[in-house]
């Protein structure tokens, strides 16, 4: 069985020129308490999805091993999307507060 390990991000937004920037303060729940991780940056005009960047600021912090972004390349997928099977095979659970 995967020991479950379960993330959660806060976002705020601002307008930008091209679209919005967004910055996410991403927690890990810890004996019912949220401890915070790292924060992260990204802009709308072109990105993954707000779960796919906590997911590779996670990855980039080596929070979570770096193999797993690997799991969501396909032929018209690159690495590095957070997908179910990152929570059935590795346990990873990332959530929007």
């Amino acid at each position: 069985m995967v020991r479950k390990k379960q993330f959660y991000f806060k976002t705020t937004e601002k307008p930008t020129k091209y679209g919005r920037s967004v910055e996410a303060q991403i927690f890990r729940s810890s004996k019912n308490k949220l401890k915070f991780l790292t924060s992260t940056k990204w802009q709308t005009g072109s990105y993954r999805g707000e779960e796919s960047e906590v997911f590779n600021e996670l990855a980039r912090a080596k929070i979570i091993p770096k193999k797993t972004l690997k799991l969501s390349q396909n032929k018209w997928r690159g690495a590095g999307y957070y997908i179910p099977e990152h929570r059935e095979k590795f346990g990873i659970y990332i959530e929007k507060i």
